[in-house]
């Protein structure tokens, strides 16, 4: 073969160094890079010890009997939530998540997601937005927000 490259003996799997590397494009080439970064990345935050661990609304519900008033109201409130008429807007879902998170988990201890992951980023910021406020707090805004959605769209 004539020119920079040296023949490409590929019936015996010999390939040279950097020779695959070399024919990608330049957009290709930072595609590649950037998908190796956020596997890598993506790998350290499931090894990561300080996100809570995701629970089922059903599990929580069974797991732990209400012990207060403010505790079955919430409890009530997220079940009742599912039977609305109408899905509530986007806002006020994250809304009802960040309150929800709250009152299960406290403060969230998880570090901010990239910004091109859209949803989980959305989600992280409705949980910070109520960063601070006490769990029976959020289960007592939790409730007051789900009553006035039932009174907006109606339950089935």
């Amino acid at each position: 073969m004539a020119g920079s490259h040296t023949e490409v003996p590929l019936l015996h799997g010999v390939v040279p160094p950097g020779y695959c590397w070399q024919r990608l494009g330049t957009g290709a080439r930072i595609a590649a890079l950037g998908l190796a970064f956020m596997v890598f990345s993506g790998s350290l935050l499931v090894m990561s010890a300080s996100a809570p661990k995701e629970q089922t609304l059903d599990a929580v519900m069974l797991s732990s009997a209400a012990t207060s008033d403010t505790e079955a109201a919430f409890n009530k409130a997220a079940a009742d939530v599912r039977n609305l008429k109408t899905t509530p807007t986007s806002d006020e879902l994250l809304k009802l998540y960040g309150l929800y998170k709250q009152a299960l988990f406290g403060d969230n201890p998880s570090a901010e997601p990239w910004s091109i992951s859209f949803r989980e980023h959305a989600k992280w910021e409705a949980w910070m937005k109520v960063k601070g406020t006490s769990k029976e707090d959020a289960m007592k805004q939790y409730v007051a927000l789900e009553a006035e959605l039932e009174k907006e769209y109606g339950t089935n």
